[in-house]
């Protein structure tokens, strides 16, 4: 199978997660953001997501909010990581930067992958202007790769344990041979 096709079906992957995630769990945050993954590129550690902001996203000033602009940075980064390793992932450390207004009806989140390691993923993020295609938000994020083990008390929420293969990413169905 081509490389293109693998990334495709990455990219279904990835978007079916988001979208069974949304109607299992509606209420939540990553559950209303319009994020989507549009590209990968498996040789470069890469992935692009379109992100168009919604009424929740927006501050009183009609602009996308900087809480809002770090969870999606940070979703996209988790998502891809999940996409990555197969793991599930925690937020261990964020470091964001503002850098304009962010006025625009679509932006593009570019996540970059500089360390992909048995414990710990590292990666940069970047929020451009859908529009007039200026960086907006820089970020930094390190997420901890984590298993849930029931024995030590883990559990996963009602939703993710009723969908079926939500959390299972086999790696060689996806990952370039």
């Amino acid at each position: 199978m081509d490389r293109g096709l693998k990334n495709k079906d990455l990219i279904d992957a990835v978007n079916e997660r988001f979208r069974v995630n949304a109607e299992i769990h509606p209420d939540r945050l990553n559950s209303r953001m319009d994020l989507r993954l549009v590209s990968c590129d498996w040789d470069n550690h890469t992935m692009e997501f379109s992100f168009i902001p919604n009424e929740l996203s927006l501050n009183p000033y009609g602009q996308v909010h900087g809480g809002m602009a770090c969870s999606v940075i940070d979703y996209a980064g988790g998502a891809g990581t999940f996409a990555l390793t197969g793991a599930l992932v925690s937020t261990i450390d964020l470091s964001v930067t503002y850098l304009k207004p962010m006025a625009a009806e679509k932006y593009i989140v570019k996540i970059e992958y500089t360390h992909i390691g048995s414990r710990v993923v590292n990666c940069t993020g970047r929020m451009i202007d859908g529009e007039t295609g200026e960086i907006c938000v820089t970020s930094m994020v390190s997420y901890m790769l984590t298993v849930i083990d029931p024995k030590k008390g883990g559990r996963l929420s009602q939703g993710y344990a009723d969908a079926k293969g939500l959390l299972t990413l086999e790696k060689t169905d996806l990952r370039p041979e």
